[in-house]
C-alpha cells in the first residue's frame, strides 16, 4: 500500500558492535575501579577503628599504684559491708524466734 522507505542507518553494523564493546569494557573497567575504592575505604575505615580501640585500652590501663589503691577500696568497702551485715544479724532479728522476723520496737500491736 504504502511505501515507507527505511530508516536510514548513520553507523554501519561493525562499527556499532565496536562501539558496544568498548562502552561494555569502559562499564566493567568503572565497576572493578568503585569496588576497589570501596574495600580500599572499608579496610581503612576498620584499621582505624581497630588503631582507635587499642589506643583506648592502652590509655586506660591503670599503673600499679593505682591498682593496689582500688584493690585497698574494694577490700575496705566489703570489710564495711561484712560488719553492717554482722551489727544487722545482731539487732534485727530475734535468736530465738523460729520464723526468724524482725523484731516489732513497738508494745501496742498494729491491730488492736
Amino acid at each position: 500500500m504504502y511505501n515507507i522507505p527505511e530508516i536510514p542507518k548513520l553507523i554501519d553494523s561493525q562499527t556499532g558492535y565496536y562501539l558496544m564493546n568498548t562502552l561494555k569494557q569502559c562499564h566493567d573497567n568503572r565497576l572493578i575501579t568503585y569496588s576497589k575504592l570501596f574495600n580500599g575505604i572499608v579496610v581503612f575505615v576498620f584499621v582505624t577503628i581497630a588503631c582507635i580501640v587499642l589506643y583506648l585500652c592502652f590509655t586506660r590501663k591503670k599503673t600499679a599504684q593505682e591498682q593496689r589503691i582500688q584493690m585497698q577500696q574494694d577490700q575496705k568497702y566489703i570489710l564495711e559491708k561484712i560488719k553492717s551485715l554482722q551489727h544487722q544479724k545482731q539487732t534485727y532479728f530475734q535468736e530465738g524466734s523460729m520464723t526468724h522476723l524482725p523484731m516489732s520496737e513497738s508494745k501496742n500491736p498494729p491491730y488492736s
